[in-house]
């Protein structure tokens, strides 16, 4: 082994090691997530179609921005990047504290829509260049990125319990938290390091405008035209656009029904437990269901929405009704801890270092288009009824939408290697 090789060898172990630590603080935004919903309805007076309009812009953000921040991460690396990211969260917690208005609301998404595109191309990149080029690199990346899940979701459940308290003695401590939490993600991305390869790759010019644009039509060409990939970027889009709607439906509903903020923020906090318990059976989950593992997900999601509206609209006891909402969450919880790995291991099959931004930035598109529509749909849905029938009318959509995809789907996800056509599994 000659020098740059070991020396590789040994960035490649100190970026693993870091890795799992790094998602655990910075892979989503710590102490905000309980009391989200919350703090914009009663504390800054936006009503709950305007938060859900305000993620569907985030969204429509990040899919504007995804070519220049693909190139902003292919000039000045994956490390520099990551830091950037995490410090323009950094920036999103402080104009938060002082949002004041619809528009300020709109900037504050813009700057978030930055950080979540960087922050999401650099990252991947990290831990899939990490990892060498082995028989065993999609088994050992499930296994870092597993582990760093867990720590995160089991860090979330903390933070996110502690939020409700906090929210209630002052409901600007919850972002100061989370500021501080950025701050600490930035830092452990500055020992992150760069692969040698792609300092060499930069320095020699490869990534001109023009060379840069080449490479990455070639790999765009093969994700549209790989059926499989397609597929697979329509299954995890809609599931990615379902739990965001998810999330935000469940805490208007247990406000809807009364239910305090430090008991939502201790809900949320159970949900976060659930998720990182239920992350390490993703595997499990896989084995079992095999190719339709993602069409399990999404019905679940659709008949629980369902559920839900039907729960919120009869009349019972409120207790009774936050009792049921709980555990159907608590089941929809394990389902999306399950998913983060599972959407990340299907995905890195397919990686290198060619392919990979490519899928990326696809992936990105693709999940925030689904974003937009399901987001769009449920604030539209507000807009003419209560919660209740709106989330049922959302559940109906939902199962027509996943027999689609299925159908699209079952002949495409989940066959042996010798089954595909070659442009299935390959970039030339």
């Amino acid at each position: 082994m000659d020098k740059v090789s070991k020396e590789n060898a040994k960035i490649r172990k100190a970026n693993m090691k870091l890795y799992p630590n790094y998602i655990m603080l910075g892979y989503n935004l710590l102490f905000f997530f309980g009391i989200n919903i919350i703090f914009l309805s009663e504390t800054k007076g936006f009503s709950d179609s305007q938060i859900l309009l305000s993620n569907t812009i985030l969204a429509i953000f990040s899919i504007f921005l995804q070519v220049p921040v693909t190139l902003i991460i292919s000039k000045i690396g994956n490390k520099n990047s990551a830091i950037i990211g995490n410090l323009m969260n950094v920036l999103w917690g402080i104009l938060m504290i002082f949002v004041n208005s619809f528009e300020i609301l709109v900037l504050i998404q813009l700057i978030r829509a930055f950080a979540i595109s960087i922050k999401y191309i650099s990252e991947s990149n990290i831990i899939s260049h990490s990892i060498p080029e082995t028989s065993k690199k999609n088994l050992l990346y499930s296994n870092i990125t597993k582990k760093g899940y867990q720590r995160y979701y089991i860090f979330l459940a903390i933070t996110t319990s502690m939020s409700g308290f906090l929210y209630e003695i002052n409901p600007y401590i919850p972002i100061i938290m989370c500021i501080i939490c950025s701050i600490g993600a930035t830092i452990i991305a500055f020992n992150f390091t760069d692969i040698k390869y792609e300092k060499k790759r930069r320095n020699n010019e490869i990534y001109t405008l023009n060379k840069y644009y080449k490479e990455l039509s070639k790999g765009l060409r093969f994700t549209l035209t790989s059926k499989r990939l397609l597929s697979l970027f329509l299954f995890t889009g809609i599931i990615i656009g379902v739990i965001r709607l998810s999330s935000t439906y469940e805490l208007a509903i247990l406000q809807y029904i009364g239910m305090p903020a430090k008991m939502i923020a201790s809900f949320y906090a159970l949900l976060s437990l659930v998720n990182g318990i239920f992350a390490r059976d993703a595997l499990k989950f896989n084995r079992k269901h095999r190719n339709k593992s993602l069409i399990n997900i999404l019905m679940q999601y659709s008949f629980a929405f369902i559920i839900i509206g039907c729960i919120t609209l009869i009349s019972i006891n409120n207790i009774v009704k936050a009792i049921v909402i709980v555990a159907i969450s608590i089941v929809l919880a394990s389902l999306e801890g399950i998913f983060s790995i599972l959407q990340k291991k299907y995905f890195n099959s397919f990686s290198n270092d060619k392919i990979s931004p490519s899928i990326n930035s696809v992936k990105s598109i693709v999940d925030n288009i689904f974003i937009i529509i399901t987001t769009y749909i449920g604030s539209l849905t507000l807009m003419f009824y209560n919660i209740g029938v709106s989330i049922i009318i959302v559940g109906f959509l939902l199962i027509i939408i996943a027999l689609l995809i299925f159908n699209y789907s079952k002949n495409r996800l989940g066959l042996k290697p010798s089954e595909y056509n070659k442009k299935d599994i390959a970039l030339k």
